[in-house]
């Protein structure tokens, strides 16, 4: 699970969160072919959720609303389980790799339509973070890039 970042409860309320985050879902599943039996990665549940549902409903619950998920191996049912967000009052959007671009590239695709300020979130890590107070802190420190890392 990632670290969260300390910084003052004070400085994090004040701190508005980006408005936009993207979620990789793009890879091929392949290392987990035969557990997942054609179930890209992101959509194995855990605890009776899939991961990708597990992230959204995080991102949301911290006041995100502008979701883009790039797509590769079997999209479809990525964008089933999905739809346009409603269910999480977010807006769901899909940005289609028919060749995997990798991590820069999927989001170097999506610049034009992010904040300045955005998140990447890779959609098949189980993720726990204080996301204000990591903003809070990316922003304090002036950084162009912030990074939580898992323990």
């Amino acid at each position: 699970m990632p670290t969260s970042v300390s910084t003052s409860s004070t400085a994090a309320q004040r701190c508005p969160l980006p408005a936009d985050a993207v979620l990789l879902a793009a890879g091929k599943s392949t290392r987990i072919a035969t557990v997942g039996r054609g179930v890209p990665k992101p959509l194995l549940a855990v605890q009776g959720e899939p991961i990708l549902v597990r992230n959204i409903r995080w991102l949301a619950g911290a006041g995100i609303r502008h979701i883009w998920v790039n797509v590769h191996y079997r999209g479809d049912l990525i964008r089933a389980a999905l739809g346009d967000g409603a269910a999480w009052r977010v807006r769901i959007r899909y940005s289609e790799e028919p060749t995997i671009l990798g991590t820069a590239g999927g989001v170097r695709k999506l610049l034009p339509w992010l904040s300045e300020t955005f998140l990447v979130v890779y959609g098949d890590n189980l993720v726990q973070l204080d996301l204000p107070a990591f903003i809070a802190s990316h922003r304090a420190r002036g950084a162009e890039v912030s990074r939580a890392r898992g323990q």
